[in-house]
């Protein structure tokens, strides 16, 4: 929550609406119900924006391109898959922004050889688990329902569907934008990211990231997820949700600044 709230204040953006942001991406979503409860939900979340801040702050110059950084963005990318399976999307999109950031072969390398450590060790898991090192466990789940769901399609993946994008992103009782509605600046906040030249990489990134993960889970036979605090299998997007409301704030607030900062914090 910390780290969050000084990567977006060093971006200069007006405090009330960080300090507005900050809660409500970490205390005022699932985030925060899922780090009380220590799932690998809001530790996913973590690593994938901290992953991004790094990357973003090479692309801008504001922080030194080096192997050490390199290597540790890598690990945090790679990191997110390590946490849960349904992140190697946010994992293969940081790869491509990653790419873009890192300029050099030797830092590319030096990026895929830190993401290395949580892959290798995620296949050396399940290899002796499963006696494959590409076999997952949702495979062998206790529940013979659970089991014979992810034998449907890739995993469990049989296509997206409209029931599912309405559950995930608008059901009044569990959709992404009604229990988090900060969420709704984040619409025209990514346009604007893609379309100012300073912030169009990260901004393409943000827009990959949450749309891909959307698309990804609506396709899941499963992607209810069961009894849960809000669309549990995007938590991942939530702070770069934020980070993109964030920006899109900050340009309303320039034409009305109390509108801005009273929408944002009601």
């Amino acid at each position: 929550l910390y780290w969050f709230m000084g990567f977006l204040q060093r971006r200069g953006y007006p405090r009330a609406l960080t300090l507005a942001t900050t809660i409500s991406v970490w205390l005022g979503s699932l985030l925060y119900g899922y780090g009380m409860l220590f799932v690998s939900h809001t530790s996913s979340a973590v690593v994938a924006f901290v992953a991004f801040g790094l990357l973003y702050e090479v692309e801008r110059g504001e922080r030194q391109a080096s192997r050490l950084t390199a290597a540790m963005s890598g690990a945090l990318a790679a990191g997110v898959t390590w946490f849960e399976y349904p992140g190697v999307v946010c994992s293969a999109v940081l790869l491509g922004y990653a790419s873009y950031a890192l300029r050099g072969w030797r830092l590319r390398s030096t990026f895929l050889l830190g993401g290395l450590l949580p892959a290798f060790s995620m296949l050396h898991f399940q290899r002796s688990a499963f006696g494959n090192a590409f076999t997952p466990g949702h495979r062998y789940v206790e529940t013979a329902a659970f089991r014979a769901a992810h034998e449907q399609g890739l995993y469990g993946a049989v296509g997206p569907s409209a029931e599912a994008l309405y559950g995930l992103l608008f059901d009044p009782g569990a959709g992404l934008f009604m229990l988090t509605p900060l969420c709704w600046f984040a619409l025209y906040g990514a346009l604007r990211l893609c379309r100012e030249p300073k912030t169009r990489a990260a901004g393409i990134t943000v827009s990959a990231l949450c749309l891909l993960s959307v698309l990804a889970i609506s396709s899941m036979n499963n992607w209810r997820g069961g009894w849960t605090i809000g669309p549990r299998y995007l938590a991942v997007c939530l702070p770069f949700l934020g980070f993109a409301a964030l920006h899109g704030l900050a340009r309303l607030a320039q034409r009305a600044p109390v509108w801005a900062e009273g929408a944002a914090l009601g």
